[in-house]
């Protein structure tokens, strides 16, 4: 006999084993009392034992309904916000550094036996004038802009093909098989033809290929014949960039030892980021040296030269160092945050 059998036995005796009647019997009444009495007399069973800490009615908290929606709405404000801090420190701060690390992919004109003291100086000491050191940024802040609304029409042209009659069988009312699928491919495809110009432009921008003003391309970057094999090649590593965020997410999202749940997606959202920078260091590396090479007077690596490998990895353990200590910040303040709003 288990421990709920024989509580309720204790409780009432074995009379209240006595089969329930039929929903449309007329002693339905009593049974649901006979049922309350036995969950009432099962609790104060476990009262008296000490399982069970009952809440006096003059304290009962509202309905915990409520408590969970403002709780939920207070958890996504609060990703919001950090996520959107995140973002703004890591490239008011590592920007440039950023464009150190690409340059030391690209050019053959740079110190190999630079140490970390002298990437700081060149980066936050010796580096361009203050107007300068933001190269890139407008159009990098409209470029993910850009691509975020993208991922909002994608999903609309997604259930658009979805439910449109005529992309539909007629017998299982479901779209064709692989339809959804090419859709996506299309509409990826398409939309890179769109922001294609404005990536371009801010990486020229952060390899001195492009002057620091204007801030975005010129409207016939749009529409000029396109570097095909520097286009695809560009494609794919952005694909393989997002398929690596993705996974990398959902990996330290349910994985990772992280004591505050509401907290966890920034911080795996952050190491996600990292990951796939680091991951897809290699695919970057050919883009930038495709479009340097056509761009550029300064001597560039060969597409499958190592080049300074050993600097850039330099240069990226520095960037990793620096990024997870603002992040790890923005964290403690986020608990903070956390405790004193009783989440």
């Amino acid at each position: 006999m288990t421990i709920t059998p024989y509580l309720t036995h204790l409780a009432l005796g074995p009379d209240c084993f006595e089969e329930t009647r039929s929903s449309d019997h007329p002693e339905i009444r009593q049974s649901k009392i006979r049922e309350k009495a036995i969950v009432r007399a099962h609790n104060d069973i476990l009262e008296t034992l000490g399982l069970l800490d009952r809440i006096p009615k003059g304290r009962q908290t509202p309905s915990s309904s409520n408590n969970l929606e403002e709780t939920a709405e207070l958890e996504n404000n609060m990703d919001l916000v950090m996520n959107l801090t995140s973002w703004i420190s890591n490239f008011l701060l590592f920007w440039q550094l950023s464009s150190v690390r690409c340059k030391i992919q690209t050019f053959e004109d740079i110190n190999p036996g630079m140490s970390y003291s002298d990437i700081l100086k060149t980066v936050y000491v010796k580096g361009l004038p203050l107007t300068n050191r933001f190269t890139g940024l407008v159009a990098y802040g409209f470029f993910e802009a850009a691509s975020f609304c993208s991922c909002g029409l994608e999903k609309q042209f997604i259930s658009w093909v979805s439910t449109n009659r005529f992309l539909r069988n007629k017998t299982t009312r479901r779209p064709y098989s692989g339809i959804v699928f090419c859709a996506r491919i299309v509409y990826s495809i398409g939309s890179w033809f769109i922001l294609y110009p404005i990536r371009q432009h801010y990486f020229k921008q952060l390899l001195d290929l492009a002057p620091p003003y204007p801030f975005l391309p010129p409207l016939y970057t749009f529409i000029e014949v396109l570097d095909w094999p520097l286009f695809f090649a560009t494609l794919a590593e952005d694909l393989i960039h997002t398929y690596i965020q993705e996974a990398m997410f959902m990996f330290f999202y349910e994985y990772f030892p992280i004591e505050d749940h509401m907290l966890s997606p920034f911080l795996a959202n952050d190491k996600a980021s990292l990951a796939a920078i680091t991951l897809c260091l290699p695919f970057q590396r050919i883009c930038l040296r495709m479009l340097a090479r056509d761009n550029s007077r300064r001597p560039v690596w060969g597409i499958w030269e190592l080049g300074n490998s050993r600097l850039g990895h330099k240069t990226m353990a520095l960037e990793w160092f620096m990024e997870s200590l603002v992040a790890q910040s923005l964290h403690l303040v986020g608990l903070g945050i956390h405790k004193s709003k009783g989440i």
